[in-house]
């Protein structure tokens, strides 16, 4: 097997050594991994946090694999095994709301896709679908994962302009700024008529026990037949709990371990 150049091979070293940590590694735990001095990988890691391959939060804080390599790697993921795994649990979801409940992970560019999506087995209610490829400005699961973003990766995407998807949607940065700040606080998101017309979604996000493995559980559905049937705090609650049974289920897969 040819030799890859050395430059390369740092690289490599470096993205194995981060990528193989649950926790992250710090500049000084990837140097005693890789062998590298220590000024090849601190030029090295800046390198690769600009690219978007890695991400840091700041001094003291453990450099972990970035959205960019991330969106690489998840499209090889299983969707239709993720899918089966999660279905009972959304099932249990969807028929206690009487609304569709989902699981996105985030896509290619600036939109959320749609992994699974279970519809209440009372098939006299009235459902909204989730829908794919959505605007993650716009929608529930597209704040949780935009709230999950480092600095850079939320600045690039803040440059480029925001689609009014309606009137409610929030295409100021600095204001989008502020709500994904409250969204970090609360640990969860919500779309009011941001996206589809009188529509109302909850999201929470998946500790998958690395923050490179990115999904979001949540329910979506009218408000008016949402909230007759379960008030928003114990809605939220729901979603919370299933987000937790979800994220043991998949913790226990090969393809995710």
């Amino acid at each position: 097997m040819p030799k890859a150049p050395e430059p390369l091979s740092r690289v490599a070293t470096i993205i194995d050594a981060v990528g193989f940590s649950r926790e992250g590694l710090s500049s000084i735990e990837i140097a005693e991994i890789s062998r590298l001095p220590m000024p090849t990988v601190h030029r090295t890691l800046r390198n690769l946090v600009a690219l978007g391959y890695l991400e840091n939060k700041g001094v003291g804080t453990p450099y972990r694999l970035g959205q960019r390599l991330v969106q690489l790697i998840q499209p090889g993921l299983a969707d239709e095994d993720v899918a089966e795994a999660v279905r009972p649990m959304l099932q249990r979801l969807a028929d206690t709301a009487g609304a569709v409940a989902f699981l996105t992970r985030p896509g290619p560019g600036r939109t959320g896709i749609l992994t699974a999506e279970i519809l209440p087995q009372e098939r006299s209610l009235s459902v909204v679908l989730a829908g794919s490829n959505m605007p993650l400005h716009a929608t529930a699961s597209g704040k949780i994962f935009l709230a999950a973003l480092d600095e850079t990766a939320l600045d690039k995407f803040l440059s480029e302009p925001l689609d009014a998807c309606r009137p409610a949607t929030i295409v100021d940065p600095e204001e989008l700024r502020v709500h994904l700040d409250l969204v970090r606080r609360r640990g969860y998101a919500t779309c009011r008529d941001e996206c589809d017309p009188g529509v109302f979604a909850l999201a929470v996000s998946l500790n998958l026990g690395r923050e490179s493995q990115l999904f979001a559980c949540g329910i979506v559905g009218l408000p008016s037949l949402l909230f007759a049937r379960v008030e928003e705090p114990a809605l939220l609650k729901l979603v919370q709990l299933t987000a937790q049974e979800i994220a043991a289920r998949l913790n226990g897969m090969d393809s995710l371990a």
